[in-house]
């Protein structure tokens, strides 16, 4: 009687979590359309191909506004404060964060932003997400689910600091040299970048890993980690060519 109980009492328990989850999944989703958003629009202001990325551009928008209304039918109409204050907080602030998007979109299309303020925009919404899975996780109450959890939280920040990293490795290829300035920024970010993934390997469940790793052999991530190396060997080469 008292296995049966304690069973029945696990399944309440992650049936109570499963909103938490839903929602932490979904955020990630935001956070990943986003990130493509924030290099398009990066692009926009910063690339010679304007056209190429004002088509792009404007589908994108659409699917992150698409992935917000998902996020906030998911999150929507329960007291979070319950689950952890800290959750409820964190929705509060992405609340406010999402109001100004349509803000930030006029200042790009009208040109009143440069690339860099962009970013740093984009950025802190982006990070605004990550705290949320961040605080979902510290709250979950069974370890598996908190340890899932936390592999899709290294998982985002790995992916986030690649984002950056691109954006500063834009700068220097349109430099075309060295700037001892923008490299310590951008192998700052490689190196955290490692540092989440390694964290996500340990952590992930195995199947997770492997299609993880597949994907790290791709012609496109091989392609990107050729440009990486180009990057990094800048202060011997001082060239991109």
């Amino acid at each position: 009687t008292f296995h049966v109980s304690r069973s029945i009492e696990k399944i309440d328990e992650l049936e109570k979590l499963i909103p938490e989850v839903e929602v932490a999944l979904e955020a990630s989703r935001v956070v990943h359309e986003l990130q493509i958003e924030r290099g398009l629009s990066f692009g926009l202001l910063g690339g010679k191909d304007v056209d190429a990325f004002v088509s792009k551009l404007s589908g994108q928008r659409r699917i992150v506004d698409q992935e917000f209304q998902r996020f906030n039918a998911i999150s929507s109409g329960r007291d979070w404060s319950s689950i952890s204050v800290a959750v409820q907080r964190d929705l509060e602030v992405i609340a406010k964060d999402a109001d100004g998007i349509a803000a930030l979109r006029e200042s790009i299309d009208r040109g009143a932003l440069d690339a860099s303020e962009v970013v740093a925009r984009y950025t802190l919404l982006i990070n605004d997400l990550i705290a949320l899975i961040s605080d979902i996780q510290v709250a979950a109450t069974d370890h598996i689910v908190a340890e899932d959890l936390l592999a899709l939280k290294e998982l985002v920040l790995g992916k986030e600091r690649a984002g950056v990293g691109r954006a500063i490795g834009a700068k220097l290829f349109a430099l075309g040299q060295y700037d001892a300035m923008l490299h310590r920024d951008f192998v700052s970010q490689a190196a955290q970048e490692e540092a989440f993934f390694e964290e996500f390997v340990d952590v992930a469940p195995r199947e997770i890993v492997e299609i993880f790793e597949r994907n790290e052999n791709t012609p496109e991530a091989l392609e990107v980690a050729a440009l990486r190396k180009l990057l990094l060997d800048l202060p011997i080469s001082n060239t991109t060519n």
